[in-house]
């Protein structure tokens, strides 16, 4: 891993932040696993729901995460996330 322009502390409340918008994205879409990898410095995801085997997805900010899910919801027949999000 590489040092933070900022420092060690700096990392870490950035880490801290990205951990918190994945367990955002997690409270909006039951239907999926979605952590933050720190050391790869991406957002994963994978559908709990029936997707094509090995359905893994990666993305370097939560919005390209969410348009990443979903593309997969709607492959897999799902109404879009973000109905659910809205309460639409």
């Amino acid at each position: 891993m590489t040092a933070s322009p900022g420092g060690p502390s700096m990392a870490a409340d950035d880490n801290a932040a990205r951990r918190r918008a994945a367990a955002q994205i997690r409270d909006r879409r039951p239907g999926w696993v979605v952590i933050w990898a720190a050391p790869a410095g991406r957002y994963r995801a994978w559908p709990l729901f029936r997707a094509p085997r090995g359905t893994s997805l990666t993305a370097q900010t939560p919005e390209e995460m969410t348009a990443q899910m979903d593309q997969v919801e709607q492959a897999a027949g799902r109404a879009g996330g973000r109905s659910r999000d809205t309460g639409a």
